[in-house]
C-alpha cells in the first residue's frame, strides 16, 4: 500500500500544481486579452484626444502671436495718441482765449447798447461842427472836394 499510497500522494501535489500552473497561464491570458481589448478600445479615443490637444496647441500659438501683434500695434497707437494729446491741449487753450475774448466782446457790446445816444450825440456834433475845421492844415485839396465835404 504504500506504493499506491505514494502514487495518490504524488498524483495530488502535481495536480494540484498543475491546477496552479493552468490558473496561472489562465490569468495571464485573460489579462492579455483585456489589456489588448481595452487599448484596441481606447486608442481610437486616445488618437482623438491627442489630435485635439495638438490642435489646441496650435490655437495657443496663435492666439500668442496675436497678442504679440495687439501689444505692437497697441504700442504704435499710444506713440501715434501723444502728439494728438498735445494737439488738443493746444486747441482747448486756444479755445479758452477765443472764449475769453468772445466775453470781453459781448461786454463791449453791452457797453454800447448803454450808451448809443451818447455815441450818436457825439458823431452829430462833430458833423455839425466841420465847416469849422480847415481844411489847409489837412493837407491840399481843391475846391471841388471843399464843397463836397461842406
Amino acid at each position: 500500500m504504500n506504493a499506491i499510497s505514494i502514487l495518490l500522494v504524488q498524483t495530488k501535489s502535481e495536480a494540484t500544481i498543475e491546477i496552479a500552473l493552468l490558473l496561472l497561464v489562465a490569468g495571464i491570458i485573460g489579462f492579455v486579452t483585456a489589456w489588448l481589448y481595452t487599448r484596441s478600445v481606447f486608442m481610437a479615443k486616445i488618437k482623438v484626444v491627442d489630435s485635439e490637444n495638438d490642435s489646441l496647441k496650435n490655437v495657443i500659438v496663435n492666439l500668442n502671436a496675436d497678442k504679440g501683434n495687439l501689444y505692437k500695434r497697441l504700442h504704435e497707437k499710444d506713440t501715434e495718441m501723444e502728439p494728438l494729446i498735445r494737439k488738443i491741449e493746444t486747441l482747448e487753450a486756444l479755445h479758452a482765449e477765443a472764449v475769453k475774448e468772445n466775453d470781453q466782446l459781448k461786454m463791449k457790446n453791452r457797453r454800447d447798447e448803454y450808451f448809443p445816444d451818447e455815441k450818436d450825440d457825439s458823431l452829430a456834433q462833430i458833423a455839425r461842427r466841420r465847416y469849422l475845421l480847415n481844411y489847409l492844415s489837412f493837407g491840399t485839396a481843391t475846391e471841388a472836394e471843399r464843397m463836397t465835404l461842406r
